[in-house]
């Protein structure tokens, strides 16, 4: 499933001009839109004419492992979903839901519902939406920035009581006497 996710939307990336990639990551608009509207997959093509080859191969390996790796955690996702059900509907809201996944249409959703994630239809739209998101991002990041400016800078090991140093050796296994002041 991760594969159908990641695919088309790798595929998108690639697509997208540099600029609008450069202006995500905090180049001024003015300058991003000065330049050229070369695609990573345009570059990629005159610099690795393998890069798709090599995207999909990594795709087409890490997906099945990271299933794998992830097929060991089901176990507690399970609980983990059961205690967010739980955590949202009351008993007879739950009672309800299982008397719907008991039915065929309730079985139908219940078996593909995770699978919906992975829709060509749905798909469609995260593809749309991600050259505008990604123009959105300045602005987006702009506001974290401004608001992590209101907050006190973090302190340094020399700013720390001897206390609290004491107490961050400790955690971290440090020797004192080794550590830079």
């Amino acid at each position: 499933m991760m594969q159908k996710i990641m695919a088309p939307m790798m595929d998108s990336f690639t697509k997208m001009p540099i600029r609008d990639l450069l202006q995500a990551g905090g180049m001024e608009a003015d300058k991003a839109d000065a330049l050229n509207p070369a695609t990573i997959e345009e570059i990629m093509a005159i610099l690795d004419p393998n890069f798709r080859k090599r995207m999909d191969v990594m795709l087409n390996t890490m997906m099945p492992a990271l299933g794998q790796f992830m097929g060991r955690f089901e176990p507690d996702m399970r609980e983990g979903m059961a205690e967010a059900f739980a955590s949202r509907y009351n008993a007879a809201e739950l009672g309800e839901i299982s008397a719907f996944m008991k039915t065929s249409t309730g079985a139908k959703f219940g078996s593909g519902f995770m699978e919906l994630a992975a829709d060509p239809h749905y798909l469609g739209k995260v593809q749309a939406m991600i050259p505008e998101m990604m123009r959105a991002m300045p602005e987006i990041l702009q506001k974290s920035v401004t608001e992590m400016g209101t907050l006190p800078k973090p302190r340094t090991y020399k700013d720390l009581t001897p206390a609290e140093r004491q107490r961050l050796e400790a955690l971290i296994g440090l020797d004192s006497k080794k550590v830079t002041q």
